[in-house]
């Protein structure tokens, strides 16, 4: 998986959240050494994976290969940065979306994860 990331054009993955939400998560930085499966599957922490500075979140494969974000329904993971600072550290077990808020399109469905999943 990582090795398939790091060799990949874009640095863009697709996270299917319960099954019905899909989240695009593109790599902005450091995509030839980042190891996508550790953080979005096993340990979601914000050392060299901050939102907005290490990567950015989509909610269509073609926003994420323009970096387009003026859609509505894009993600966005900016309440991870309050779990990180009352949590300090990692997550180990709790993958991605751990502390995320999603808005879902014109139903205004919020999704908010509590690392339940």
């Amino acid at each position: 998986f990582d090795l398939a990331f790091q060799a990949s054009a874009n640095g863009i993955v697709r996270v299917d959240v319960w099954g019905y939400l899909r989240v695009y998560y593109r790599r902005v930085v450091d995509k030839e050494t980042f190891t996508p499966y550790y953080y979005l599957f096993n340990n979601w922490n914000p050392h060299r994976n901050e939102y907005g500075v290490d990567y950015e979140l989509y909610s269509t494969y073609t926003a994420a290969l323009n970096r387009d974000d003026s859609d509505d329904s894009t993600p966005t993971c900016n309440d991870a940065k309050e779990a990180f600072a009352n949590e300090p550290g990692s997550f180990p077990g709790k993958g991605f979306p751990y502390g995320c808020e999603f808005m879902e399109g014109d139903f205004g469905y919020m999704y908010k994860s509590t690392g339940s999943q």
